[in-house]
């Protein structure tokens, strides 16, 4: 959320944005066969560190990291981008009031926590000319397939494992 106003205004409203992972891409097929890519991958995150506190309520502000890049490949190669890193480092210091605020015995009285966090977005990119059909989609009848997760993530050592439907 962002704030929408200003000082001389007594109402304030609220303009929600969305944050998280996004791949804008734009494929086109070349002259010669070819699938030329434009992507576009971006990770946003919400920064109350940098945010504002209004009428009491903390309203923070939002982080966003972006590149883009253009490729070629021909049908079955595959593709790897990685990057738009992002390292955070957080300390928090617990301490008896007073007592950890004494050279040298205040050590005794207090606690340090430090936290440290690296995330890097990874995309792997593999695509495939897809050619239209004649054929209208079969329309699904009875019941959904049902997919037991708890066999394919631990299946037995000499049964063969097939992946799960959609992935």
């Amino acid at each position: 959320p962002t704030v929408q106003g200003g000082q001389t205004s007594d109402a304030i409203t609220i303009e929600w944005r969305e944050f998280g992972v996004r791949l804008n891409f734009t494929p086109t097929i070349t002259n010669i066969g070819n699938i030329h890519l434009a992507i576009a991958p971006e990770v946003s995150s919400l920064d109350f560190a940098g945010g504002l506190v209004v009428s009491g309520f903390q309203i923070p502000s939002v982080l966003t990291r972006r590149a883009s890049t253009q490729v070629e490949l021909r049908e079955g190669q595959h593709l790897a981008i990685a990057g738009l890193m992002d390292r955070t480092m957080q300390d928090n210091v617990r301490k008896l009031p007073l007592l950890g605020d004494i050279p040298i015995l205040g050590a005794l009285f207090r606690t340090k926590n430090e936290r440290q966090e690296a995330t890097e977005l990874l995309v792997i990119v593999s695509p495939r000319i897809v050619e239209p059909t004649n054929e209208p989609p079969e329309i699904p009848t009875g019941e959904p397939e049902t997919w037991d997760w708890d066999t394919w993530l631990a299946p037995d050592a000499s049964e063969s494992r097939d992946a799960p439907p959609g992935g």
